[in-house]
């Protein structure tokens, strides 16, 4: 289903950011259980004597054979029969542990045996244990071998990270084409970082010719699933106009969007635009918050805005030590123009050095909330 994003007015949009912000503060904290009062044990019984063993009586060490799901018992008769979906059922089962006990060569060879005779998941999943070296030896080019074969025949999530071993040249010499041509199956298939991938493929012409407008398509097709790196991509296109005309309340939008799936950036150029009333109306305040939030996760460019608020007394009360906590922060995270920001303000304050500003961080962050 596609899904269109519109920015909702002041007070919703508000209540959002404060719900964001709820959510970020409550995922660090550990929610303590309620602890009942012990009970005092009861005193045990005295032992009752001991009674001879009665001659013939099995002893207590003797234990039943584990009992097997009724369904893998079923699974067993089908796989032996040769049936590929039962043999990667089976091995699924084995692998996990999953109605039978766990036995991870049994599974592997279940999912070889199924995969040699072309079963595409069981190809895909061998695939991903070669590379990964956890349950089977490493084997880079045995991984590539399954994926291929699984990629061939249409395995999506097989066509997707074939693409990306060409992309970075894992196992593989770096090839942006061949890239590009696995992103675009896995992409016609309607895998949402395919089309995102395919996307920055076209707008920056990596493995393909150059096509901005290409790319834009892409993007919304990969941001009308939710994804928020193309909602946040779409955001920066609309605001700077590099493969589009100049849009700043669609860019609003699309920030929105793309912060409320989770992207953190997009914070940031939100309060920009809510700090310039670009596209938004005018409203220093929120966008103090939205740098707040988005700094509170070190997003680096949001926590030398939020300095430079604090600094200026910009949608808050002037706080100059504050300020330069927040500059020295972006600093650390190698913010360009916050290392510029904080030189010349150690210049005209060494105390606002960053070591200095560090050991008030306790007393600035209390401040800050």
């Amino acid at each position: 289903m596609r899904r269109n994003f519109a920015l909702v007015g002041f007070f919703s949009l508000l209540l959002a950011v404060m719900a964001w912000g709820a959510f970020f503060a409550l995922a660090g904290v550990a929610l303590a259980q309620d602890k009942k009062p012990a009970t005092p044990a009861t005193p045990a019984s005295p032992a009752a004597p001991a009674t001879p063993a009665t001659l013939g009586t099995p002893t207590d060490s003797v234990t039943s054979p584990p009992e097997i799901d009724p369904e893998v018992v079923e699974l067993q008769k089908k796989a032996q029969a040769g049936d590929l979906d039962a043999q990667y059922d089976l091995a699924e089962a084995y692998f996990f542990g999953d109605g039978i006990d766990e036995n991870v060569e049994e599974a592997i060879k279940l999912y070889r045996q199924a995969a040699d005779k072309g079963h595409i998941d069981s190809q895909f999943t061998l695939g991903e244990l070669y590379l990964e070296g956890d349950a089977i030896e490493e084997n880079v080019e045995e991984g590539l071998k399954y994926f291929r074969l699984a990629a061939e025949k249409g395995n999506v999530q097989a066509q997707f990270l074939l693409a990306k071993m060409y992309e970075d040249g894992v196992g593989v010499k770096e090839d942006k084409a061949e890239a590009f041509k696995w992103f675009s199956l896995a992409a016609a298939q309607g895998d949402s970082s395919a089309q995102f991938e395919l996307a920055q493929a076209y707008f920056f012409g990596e493995g393909t010719p150059e096509n901005k407008a290409e790319g834009i398509k892409y993007y919304l097709l990969s941001a009308n699933q939710g994804d928020n790196e193309a909602l946040y991509n779409l955001g920066v296109i609309y605001d700077t106009g590099e493969g589009a005309p100049v849009n700043k309340a669609q860019a609003a939008k699309l920030y929105f969007g793309a912060a409320i799936e989770g992207n953190v950036e997009a914070l940031t150029r939100l309060g920009n635009l809510y700090q310039n009333g670009e596209g938004v109306p005018t409203d220093k305040l929120l966008a103090v918050l939205l740098y707040k939030l988005a700094a509170d996760n070190d997003e680096g460019a949001a926590q030398y805005f939020l300095g430079l608020a604090y600094r200026g007394g910009i949608g808050v009360a002037k706080n100059v030590d504050l300020g330069n906590y927040w500059i020295a922060l972006a600093a650390e995270n190698g913010l360009e123009e916050a290392e510029a920001l904080l030189t010349v303000i150690e210049k005209e304050s060494p105390a606002a050095s960053a070591e200095n500003v560090g050991e008030k961080k306790e007393e600035n962050q209390a401040a800050s909330k």
